[in-house]
């Protein structure tokens, strides 16, 4: 029994020691295989065989790269030297358990080890802790991996979760796990290349790692999907779905599989449920919640042949991510247990996110990934994702032809090879050359799979509401036809209640077979809700011919598959007779609206590609469920004399507002005024901003926007925009938030900004921004905040009357210019972290005059305030605290 200190442990030795003690037991296994390889008619085979295998257990061999004994002898020589001469430092992750719970790790690995994979329970996570430097940060951790290269050394891997908000290194949900795993520096080279193309992927870095005491060296730390990955790659917080592999490796564990060999029902895509991440996050969610139906409806529509891929997935995306999949041999990060989708609640389109590529071996040259039947190839099938594919290989061709892409890959290897040879000293570069020729041919070759039984369940079940009808589906996943002998409702005492219906329905029900690698049909069943009974479930029993097992499955919640794009949307014949006040110009794409005082009855929603133009003096009057939907350029012109009006029909308290959506042109507004907004909500398609432009640059001059009700009175993503003379006045909640935008703002009033709820004036993230001469009166929070990664440079600003004047947090830069801030009443000027996995903020302030505050600026520890050129003394902020109180967050919806 382990006795635990009175005090707590030391961290071990500095890293850059260890790598000197590995350094030099690099060089005896080292010295060991080239002596056992030059007197092989000396030593023994066994002693050979011993000294190849520490060489492998040190990176020899991997990506097939074995250079000859001596080639070998002074590469690693030369990295031992280079540890000895330079250790570096990588950052050390201490993982503190408690006894009791690493004698649960070590039962999970010996059943995994008996069985041949990992089997998650819903109960895994269990608490630890984790040092890093100073600081102790505490977590809920579980083992991870489905196949035993991630227990079998004392390299365990981990998935790991911060607790209490906190980061490490600027992660809250990640794995650890041993880099041979991941093919070392491969899976890095695979995940920029992602990046470059503009594709999600996860951040991933090498940390040495102490297990309770047990230095277990170099382990990669990759990022999980979560809201910050999101954030980082500019996206906005959304639902990131799967498919749920767990009946494939119960089906597996049943018949002792322990190979990655396609075949049987459940080795396929077409028999797996559609799930998510972050479960609990999502139930706890109104608008996470609708997100997650929308996109498990789209991929079980596709999933269905219901929905093409192109009107399921960004197509764009997709093409990129399957091209650079195929570019790097990465067939494991193609594989339907391993995809991952991003639903992108501002084009309701699902985004691959690139995983586990697994890249361990050569590269082959003269093959392809996609065999045909595999849910990637299916989505090829598609004329316009191939076409994206096309495209995409032809700009990976070009970079590598180039040499662009090849020099790129050489810089970001260089890095992850040294922190990977301070234990892996004969680790060897990637072959670039041989990429590089895979590159150039890719051909095509098919593959088949058999199939094996027996099946972890008999009939997939689900129970769907689809409008107003909710009823029992079913389908039979086997190759064998499948026998429903009974449907009953049990109580959470497992106590029978029978289905009164089950007589009508003809049981015993037999359901045909269904061929591998097919999605099975369907049938749907009507049945009596549920008796008034504890907690209620529904139970099918089922059996197989010539089978004596009898199985037992309880339907789950299902979501059905939608028939049509969720994306509101009008045929030119259907808007002009929904809207005769517009008229249309075919030729030129353009619709145009012609002067006059109009009521809009409904969503105003404009055909894919038109351009909408408003003449000087329109109003248009809108009901309070209308919306305006343009996926072209606005161009709206009206003057001083004849401005252009879009409000609520008279005595409506508001309508929904205006979405300008990936618009080609860029936007044009003069002399607008969007008044009464309470935000664009069209089914599932639910925007913050009251008045939005999504990827659809805008300028706009002398407009203003006034009454709004919604999160945001204009929010721009994606875009760049001018704003001059903008005046946004008495909203509920912010004025304008930029989200992953570049423009600028001149001159113009925020005024009166939010009358519900703590609002700030300008909310910038992940933006660059400049603002000039603008005033801001009377806002509840901050007149100008600058957050998550962005850069803002103020001049000649007035704030008259605030939360705070100017806040820069969350890795933001701030550079504030000629300014007068009165009676700000938290602080003139503030700097701190909100969400510590973006690192500490900084602002630079000269000739800022600050009146009618008792706090002129305040600094968080770690952050940097100047003021004319002195640093402002920093301080603890309980950020926390903060926001339950003198600055109460924004509105949500």
């Amino acid at each position: 029994m382990r006795v635990e200190p009175a005090s707590p442990r030391p961290t071990p030795a500095a890293p850059a020691i260890r790598a000197r003690l590995i350094a030099v037991a690099g060089a005896v296994v080292l010295l060991a295989g080239v002596a056992a390889a030059a007197y092989q008619h000396t030593f023994p085979n066994g002693l050979r065989a011993a000294a190849r295998a520490a060489a492998v257990e040190r990176g020899y061999g991997a990506h097939g790269i074995q250079p000859g004994g001596r080639v070998a002898l002074l590469n690693a020589s030369r990295r031992v030297a280079d540890n000895l001469l330079h250790p570096l430092d990588l950052p050390t992750l201490v993982i503190d358990i408690k006894f009791k719970h690493l004698q649960t790790l070590y039962a999970r690995r010996a059943e995994a080890l008996q069985v041949g994979f990992l089997i998650h329970e819903d109960d895994d996570m269990m608490p630890a802790s984790i040092r890093i430097g100073e600081r102790t940060v505490p977590v809920r951790l579980r083992l991870k991996g489905d196949m035993l290269d991630h227990l079998r050394t004392d390299k365990w891997s981990f998935r790991i979760e911060t607790r209490d908000g906190q980061e490490i290194l600027g992660l809250r949900r990640f794995s650890l796990q041993s880099p041979d795993t991941r093919g070392f520096q491969a899976e890095l080279l695979f995940l920029e290349t992602l990046r470059r193309f503009g594709v999600l992927a996860p951040s991933y870095r090498f940390v040495n790692v102490v297990v309770d005491g047990n230095d277990v060296g170099v382990m990669a730390m990759e990022e999980h999907f979560a809201k910050e990955l999101l954030e980082r790659q500019g996206r906005k917080d959304g639902v990131v779905l799967k498919f749920d592999e767990s009946l494939l490796w119960e089906s597996r564990r049943l018949k002792g599989e322990r190979n990655q060999r396609l075949g049987g029902p459940f080795e396929s895509h077409v028999t797996a449920p559609i799930d998510a991440f972050q479960g609990a996050r999502i139930q706890e969610s109104e608008p996470l919640r609708r997100q997650f139906e929308v996109g498990a409806g789209l991929l079980r529509a596709f999933v269905d042949g219901v929905l093409p891929a192109s009107a399921v997935f960004d197509v764009e995306l997709l093409g990129r991510f399957l091209a650079v999949a195929e570019a790097w041999d990465a067939w494991h990060a193609a594989v339907w247990p391993n995809m991952r989708f991003y639903l992108n609640p501002l084009t309701l389109r699902l985004e691959p996110i690139g995983f586990d590529a697994d890249i361990r071996e050569a590269l082959s040259v003269g093959t392809t990934i996609f065999a045909e039947g595999i849910l990637a190839d299916q989505m090829l099938d598609d004329p316009a994702v191939r076409a994206a594919f096309d495209q995409a290989l032809q700009a990976i061709r070009a970079d590598v032809d180039s040499g662009e892409l090849i020099d790129e890959l050489r810089r970001i290897e260089e890095p992850a090879l040294r922190d990977l040879r301070t234990e892996y000293v004969f680790l060897e570069g990637m072959d670039l050359d041989l990429f590089a020729r895979r590159v150039r041919s890719l051909p095509v070759a098919p593959s088949t799979a058999p199939v094996p039984p027996p099946y972890p369940v008999h009939v997939l079940a689900e129970l769907v509401r689809d409008g107003t009808r909710e009823y029992l589906e079913v389908a039979n996943p086997l190759p064998e036809p499948v026998t429903i002998r009974a449907i009953e409702w049990i109580d959470v005492a497992q106590t029978a209640a029978p289905l009164e219906t089950a007589a009508a329905l003809g049981l015993p029900l037999v359901l045909p077979p269904t061929p591998v690698n097919v999605r099975p049909a369907t049938l749907q069943l009507d049945y009596l809700a549920a008796p008034d009974v504890g907690e209620r479930q529904l139970r099918l029993t089922t059996t197989v011919a010539g089978r004596d097992e009898v199985k037992v499955t309880f339907a789950r919640r299902g979501v059905p598959a939608l028939r049509s794009s969720p994306l509101p949307g009008d045929s030119v014949s259907a808007a002009r007779a929904r809207h005769p006040f517009l008229s249309f110009d075919e030729t030129a794409k353009v619709a145009t609206v012609r002067k006059g005082r109009w009521v809009v009855d409904g969503p105003l929603v404009m055909p894919e590609g038109y351009a909408l133009h408003a003449e000087a003096g329109t109003t248009l009057q809108f009901q309070p469920d209308a919306a305006l939907v343009v996926y072209g350029a606005t161009v709206f012109r009206g003057t001083e004399d004849d401005p252009i009006m879009l409000e609520p029909v008279s005595g409506a308290a508001g309508w929904q507002g205006i979405v300008v959506h990936r618009a080609p042109g860029r936007s044009q507004w003069s002399h607008v005024t969007v008044r009464g907004t309470t935000g664009v909500a069209q089914g599932a398609w639910v925007f913050t901003g009251a008045t939005t432009f999504y990827r659809s640059d805008v300028t706009m001059e002398r407009c203003t926007l006034t009454s709004n009700q919604a999160e945001d009175a204009l929010n721009i993503v994606h875009s760049d925009f001018v704003l001059e003379d903008l005046l946004v006045s008495d909203t509920a909640s912010d004025g304008f938030d930029s989200d992953f935008s570049t423009g600028r703002i001149v001159r113009g009033e925020f005024r009166r900004i939010g009358s519900g709820t703590g609002a700030d004036g300008i909310d910038v993230s992940g933006s660059n921004v400049s603002v000039v001469g603008t005033r801001f009166r009377a806002i509840t929070d901050k007149a100008i905040s600058v957050g998550e990664g962005s850069t803002l440079d103020a001049t000649a600003v007035l704030v008259d009357g605030a939360g705070a004047g100017a806040v820069s947090k969350d890795g933001s830069s701030l550079h504030l210019k000629d300014a007068e801030i009165r009676a700000a009443r938290v602080a003139g000027l503030m700097t701190y972290t909100k969400k510590p996995e973006y690192g500490p903020a900084r602002l630079v302030a000269s000739d800022v005059r600050i009146s009618g505050t008792e706090r002129r600026a305040l600094a968080q520890s770690g952050s940097r305030l100047e003021v004319d050129g002195q640093p402002v003394r920093t301080q603890d902020v309980d950020v926390d605290q903060l926001y339950e109180t003198v600055m109460r967050p924004a509105l949500r919806r």
